[in-house]
């Protein structure tokens, strides 16, 4: 394997890395489904690719079986990390310490709600106030119509953050 900075040798094609090997396309293809086969998402790696074919043609059995050993040992605790975390959280649901999502949506939204209203009736009042007596009326009807339009927005703002804001679990702690 090539060292951080140094230039790897790399073929584009499977025929051209099967060609610089000494090998078929379909040795290739079969070494492929083997686990400890580099990584060819980039390329084809002839340094590599020509260690994997030394160990494989030594007769040592699996080329690099530490290495398979490895990739399997991570692949083993990615899944009890996933296991341990759902555990995690089912227990959490179960001692009351999660809610679900919609539940929290549910109270979000009806606290906007009750806020809404109570700003609809005070807000343009208290700017009508400001105002002299005979532009009031209309005043008080220009503003009861800007302020419901700010508080629609912000909802909306508001709803749309909380449903789509990146969150992809189905409960909040």
């Amino acid at each position: 394997m090539a060292k951080r900075g140094q230039k790897v040798d790399v073929a584009r094609t499977k025929a051209e890395a099967a060609a610089r090997l000494g090998v078929s396309v379909r040795t290739i293809t079969n070494w492929s489904r083997h686990p400890a086969f580099p990584d060819c998402s980039r390329g084809y790696p002839i340094p590599d690719l020509l260690e994997f074919k030394r160990l494989f043609k030594s007769g040592r059995g699996d080329p690099n079986l530490e290495r398979a050993a490895r990739l399997k040992a991570i692949s083993e605790a990615r899944i009890k990390l996933a296991d341990a975390r759902r555990k995690e959280r089912e227990e959490q649901v179960a001692r009351g310490r999660l809610v679900d999502r919609d539940v929290v949506l549910d109270a979000i939204t009806g606290a906007i709600a009750v806020a809404r209203d109570g700003l609809m009736r005070r807000v343009p009042r208290e700017l009508a106030a400001l105002v002299p007596r005979k532009q009031r009326q209309e005043f008080l009807a220009a503003a009861e119509e800007r302020v419901a339009r700010i508080l629609d927005e912000f909802a909306s703002l508001v709803e749309s953050a909380l449903t789509d804001g990146g969150q992809t679990k189905d409960s909040v702690s």
